[in-house]
């Protein structure tokens, strides 16, 4: 669900000189200026964003800052992929998400429909497909991904959910599944950095998330209950770029699994 410029505030130094006196005086370390994230620094309507991803020894990485600077510059590339920005219209399935006015688009394994204002962007609901069957879940609840505009210090904590039923053949047998979705997000915005990609360098805010991923079968042709996955994420928006900066997946320490970074 793929998606901001570099500023220094210069502080000028006078210094004044006779020839029996000097005077002088000590530098200000410049300092960023406060940026806040709003809608307009996110994709539009055929918008494409080109990414790549780090897995190999990532978990050593330090995202800690030095001299104000986190420098990823080192991250190469296992893969890649492309966060493309549509008009829902494009898909068959548009009728489902009446309210969305613009789709993301992951390489066509998932599309997220969304509902974006100035105020926030919501996911309203996802269509994938599972062998030759299309799995579209509108959400009765729509998820609240970000809330404009975002700044240092403010968090965000929401739930979206849907169902469908699909049917299913096992063994022989069409059988109607509901699939139940649900995600929980909660997250943090934790401070202010610059951060030098392969590409460039940019002044971001830092993003801690949590989302909790649970879909349910009923009936449970598995027998394993609810699928719950949970994933932790640093992720880094700067002003413009349409996209994420950065984003690394973490483990349970705060370790990166792996790191995926804007091409520019």
């Amino acid at each position: 669900m793929k998606k901001y410029a570099f500023y220094l505030l210069i502080v000028s130094i006078a210094i004044t000189s006779c020839k029996k006196d000097e005077k002088t005086v000590t530098p200000v370390t410049p300092t960023p200026t406060n940026i806040s994230i709003t809608a307009d620094d996110f994709g539009v309507i055929g918008a494409d964003y080109y990414h790549k991803t780090d897995s190999t020894n990532v978990d050593t990485i330090s995202f800690a800052a030095v001299g104000g600077l986190v420098d990823l510059s080192m991250l190469t590339a296992d893969f890649s992929d492309t966060s493309k920005f549509r008009d829902p219209n494009d898909y068959e399935v548009h009728t489902n998400f009446p309210e969305a006015n613009l789709a993301l688009d992951g390489d066509g394994d998932v599309v997220m429909f969304i509902k974006k204002t100035t105020e926030k962007i919501e996911m309203v609901g996802i269509y994938t497909k599972f062998d030759t069957i299309d799995i579209i879940i509108p959400f009765t609840n729509y998820l609240t991904m970000f809330e404009f505009p975002f700044t240092v210090g403010d968090t965000l904590s929401d739930s979206g959910e849907g169902e469908t039923t699909i049917n299913y053949n096992y063994n022989g047998f069409n059988i109607p599944i509901t699939l139940s979705f649900e995600i929980q997000k909660n997250s943090k915005i934790e401070s202010q950095v610059n951060v030098k990609s392969p590409y460039s360098t940019a002044s971001c805010l830092k993003e801690f998330s949590t989302n909790i991923n649970t879909l349910t079968m009923s009936p449970d042709l598995s027998g394993n209950g609810p699928q719950i996955d949970t994933t932790n994420t640093y992720s880094y928006f700067a002003k413009g770029k349409g996209d994420v900066f950065i984003e690394a997946q973490l483990d349970a320490n705060k370790k990166a699994t792996q790191i995926k970074y804007l091409e520019e």
